[in-house]
């Protein structure tokens, strides 16, 4: 029998890469969309509903309602960083697309998070795609709202590596850390997806070329809005490709064994020079004070560590699974999966056209007979923060 789809609300800041991560979140079987809520980050919150809805209208599912939410951080703060510098003044490559038809329903964000968890409690997943504003809200709001839900998957937070708005802090976190905190010491089944993994996914130069030649109608869009991601990668890290922060977050809540985790304690830096700093505390140790560390709930962080060092060819080989795996793993192999024999033989041609970036099925074929070698590989890596095993620069 089936499983039933996983109910998820995405709480997004659209912006390039969370277009990418709702859309492949609409194609995918193995989830139901049950709302977006918005928040600043990528642009100011207005402008985040707007583009909901928009891309809603894209995608052709205007029956999910989108909740509107914080325009302040946890603590009123009214000086908020946008990043329109990334994604353009309209938050979506500087297209100018007319506006959406639709409109927010009237609950706040905060409300709607705290309404479908009590309405199914355990079963819908968060992912977070943003400042976590709206998620501390919902704590505030309903005691038991860590309880109700069924997890947050948080695309956030820098661990053992540089963060991406300064060498402390990743944006998400830094975006409001004061809310960051709260969330990660709530008690609720967390998951965070940093930048030290992220990092690692790139959409390359070739792919999007790829992407270029589609008829796809998700696959067009997307090609139109990339131009402005692909600039500022290239000036602020030097690189012809875009790190895909939300679709692999996205896809972790998918399938959590897309990752490898440690767990333990997470506390965020709330103010000085590394405010928005993640640490996690992996509770090796005892220590014998009883500090604001002492008796913190256990969250997940995805890790990943560097492959043993191989040639650069197969270093290229490693990387190109990887990032193309990513894109369309889910799609395409829950189709394998949803085989009644249960055999190896894979779907013929026409299920790609399910998947929004449309890859060429033989490819896809030969990658997907490299996934497991890859994984195991990596898997068989020592733990990185508990061996002082280098992590992969962000």
């Amino acid at each position: 029998m089936a499983a039933e789809p996983k109910k998820i609300i995405i709480d997004t800041d659209p912006g390039i890469d969370d277009a990418m991560a709702i859309f492949l979140a609409l194609r995918s079987p193995e989830v139901q969309v049950i709302g977006l809520t918005t928040i600043y980050g990528n642009v100011y919150t207005t402008l985040a509903t707007r583009n909901a809805l928009h891309l809603l209208e894209v995608a052709g599912r205007t029956d999910i309602p989108v909740a509107e939410g914080s325009h302040v951080t946890l603590t009123k703060g009214t000086k908020l960083r946008v990043a329109d510098f990334v994604h353009g003044a309209d938050g979506l490559g500087n297209q100018n697309f007319p506006p959406p038809e639709g409109k927010p329903i009237e609950d706040s964000a905060a409300a709607f998070l705290v309404q479908q968890a009590k309405l199914d409690p355990g079963n819908v997943t968060v992912v977070a795609l943003g400042p976590l504003t709206n998620i501390a809200l919902a704590i505030q709001l309903d005691l038991e709202f860590a309880k109700n839900i069924g997890q947050i998957v948080i695309l956030g937070g820098a661990f053992a590596v540089n963060g991406n708005v300064n060498p402390a802090a990743e944006a998400n976190i830094f975006g409001d850390p004061d809310a960051a905190d709260v969330v990660f010491t709530s008690g609720a089944d967390i998951l965070t997806v940093g930048i030290n993994v992220t990092h690692q996914v790139v959409l390359t130069g070739s792919d999007r070329e790829k992407l270029a030649t589609s008829n796809g109608k998700f696959a067009q869009y997307l090609t139109k809005i990339l131009n402005l991601y692909f600039s500022y990668h290239r000036e602020a890290y030097n690189t012809d490709g875009v790190y895909l922060h939300d679709p692999t977050a996205f896809l972790a809540a998918v399938d959590p064994t897309l990752v490898t985790c440690m767990e333990g304690s997470v506390r965020v830096q709330t103010s000085g020079i590394t405010r928005g700093l993640t640490i996690l505390y992996n509770k090796q140790k005892r220590f014998g004070e009883i500090t604001e560390w002492s008796n913190k709930p256990t969250v997940k962080v995805a890790v990943t560590v560097d492959a043993p060092r191989v040639d650069d060819t197969q270093e290229e080989v490693a990387l190109d699974l990887f990032i193309l795996a990513l894109q369309a793993f889910y799609s395409l192999f829950n189709a394998r999966r949803r085989n009644d024999t249960c055999t190896t033989t894979l779907p013929n041609s026409s299920t790609i056209s399910n998947n929004i970036f449309n890859l060429d099925w033989s490819r896809l074929t030969s990658l997907l007979k490299q996934v497991s070698a890859v994984r195991n590989r990596l898997c068989a890596c020592s733990n990185p923060l508990a061996s002082g095993r280098s992590l992969n620069g962000a």
